[in-house]
């Protein structure tokens, strides 16, 4: 089923509604008024906050939870022995993919702004949101991760414009054509879907030519892939970066512990210098593509300034955690390597002269498999490593794919101090043990590796009180 029309839709059932983006839709469906109930394998945060808000939730999946519902939405994780999809298809109750049923629900508002690239959707598309807040064109967001400003990973505005992510996923952007659109980059990934990188350019390409011929594509002008499909590109171009041709061109002006300061240039004029609550050029960037969007929808720049200000992170993106002993605990959402790459170089730069601890947990068989080389690489720029056994999500083991491969060619390169210890609980303890004042402690991973953090912050807590 492709196409639905929402007006004549009541009672919705979304299979896997626990996930970041199910249960954003679910929140955004429910405050418009649909019957919304939904399904999940585990209860978790995000099912907890949906009961909070009327949303019937089942846990575990079952035949019985299909009762006389309108449409049946399903992640793409879902399988078709689903007992849930079995029997939706015994009831003739329709299904649609929550891609599909995504592009049908950006429908209700005018104008929607959707968020695409390899690296920096959830952070763009976060801080696009509150700086839109902030002018009070108060949108409607759709987003994949939490937003800590206001707690929520979506939230019904009453304004003309939605804010979402365009994930490329399964190509699932296509699906969503929008207004307005963002590329931030185009990086290899997901090879259990794009054959290689041209095909991710050629998919990224389909994305950037299915904006509105009336709007316009943001585009991250230092990235040599986004150059490449550039010329390709049938709208209107909006470009930004460090590169001297960019429309909106950067200048960094200082790093602090915390915080960004820069300055953007329109058409090589000083447009305003702007204070970022986040580090790294990769954040800059992000703010830098909201500031150009923002700009050419004539949004005031003090506005602008403001929402950046006030932006205050998304939960597991550089989220400090806990401060103890001068002890900096951060989590971390990286997960490719040039995203570890980039997290620990402005780890590095926001704390010198500081020791920096990385756990790691590889995220998928096929990606450990795929850039194993490249994990190390990046990791190696951290004082002591330590790689825990992958988290696998909805892959099966593939045989010789282990976290081994990249803890063995760190230590292989002369590394001193690198480790593979694969059962999370022996690793906490080992962390725990090792901490001395004024270390940086980061887990980066997609998997659970943030709950590793908590656990090693407690488990220090617990030697010093028993020194």
């Amino acid at each position: 089923m492709n196409d639905i029309n929402l007006k004549e839709v009541k009672n919705i059932f979304m299979i896997g509604i626990g996930g970041i983006g199910m249960s954003a839709i679910a929140k955004i469906l429910q405050q418009k008024g649909y019957f919304v109930s939904g399904s999940d394998a585990y209860e978790s945060e995000n099912t907890k906050q949906l009961e909070k808000l009327g949303v019937k939730i089942y846990i575990g999946h079952s035949s019985k939870n299909i009762i006389n519902q309108d449409i049946i939405v399903y992640s793409s994780a879902i399988k078709k022995n689903n007992p849930e999809m079995i029997e939706a298809n015994n009831q003739n109750t329709p299904t649609i993919r929550r891609a599909e049923f995504l592009g049908e629900l950006l429908k209700l508002w005018r104008y929607s702004i959707g968020v695409a690239g390899t690296h920096g959707k959830t952070t763009t598309s976060s801080m696009m949101s509150i700086a839109f807040m902030e002018s009070d064109y108060n949108p409607t967001f759709i987003i994949g991760g939490i937003l800590q400003n206001v707690n929520t990973n979506s939230m019904l505005g009453n304004s003309d414009y939605i804010i979402y992510e365009a994930d490329e996923y399964d190509r699932t952007f296509l699906a969503l054509p929008p207004t307005y659109s963002i590329i931030t980059n185009i990086e290899m990934d997901h090879s259990d879907i794009y054959s290689d990188i041209e095909d991710m350019k050629d998919t990224f390409l389909k994305y950037a030519n299915s904006t509105s011929k009336n709007g316009f594509v943001v585009l991250c002008i230092d990235d040599e892939n986004i150059q490449n499909i550039a010329p390709q590109i049938n709208r209107q171009i909006i470009s930004y970066g460090f590169d001297k041709n960019a429309d909106y061109r950067i200048e960094v002006s200082e790093i602090q512990e915390y915080h960004s300061i820069f300055k953007i240039f329109h058409e090589n004029i000083l447009l305003e210098t702007f204070k970022l609550n986040a580090l790294g050029d990769f954040n800059i960037k992000n703010a830098t593509a909201v500031i150009a969007l923002s700009h050419q929808l004539q949004i005031p720049l003090d506005k602008i300034k403001a929402g950046l200000i006030k932006y205050t992170g998304v939960q597991r993106r550089f989220e400090i955690k806990y401060n103890i002993d001068n002890i900096v605990f951060i989590d971390d959402y990286a997960h490719h390597p040039s995203e570890i790459l980039v997290t620990l170089e402005s780890t590095k730069v926001a704390f010198p002269n500081k020791r920096i601890v990385a756990i790691f947990q590889p995220h998928l068989f096929s990606r450990t498999k795929d850039f194993y080389k490249q994990f190390a690489e990046s990791l190696s720029i951290a004082d002591v490593i330590t790689v825990i056994d992958i988290y696998p999500a909805r892959e099966k083991p593939m045989k010789g794919v282990t976290s081994k491969l990249i803890t063995d060619i760190i230590e292989n390169s002369g590394h001193k101090d690198v480790s593979y210890i694969p059962q999370k609980e022996e690793m906490e303890k080992k962390i725990a043990s090792i901490l001395k004042e004024n270390d940086i402690v980061i887990s980066l991973g997609a998997g659970d590796i943030n709950m590793s953090l908590k656990n090693i912050y407690n488990n220090y807590k617990w030697i010093q009180s028993n020194k």
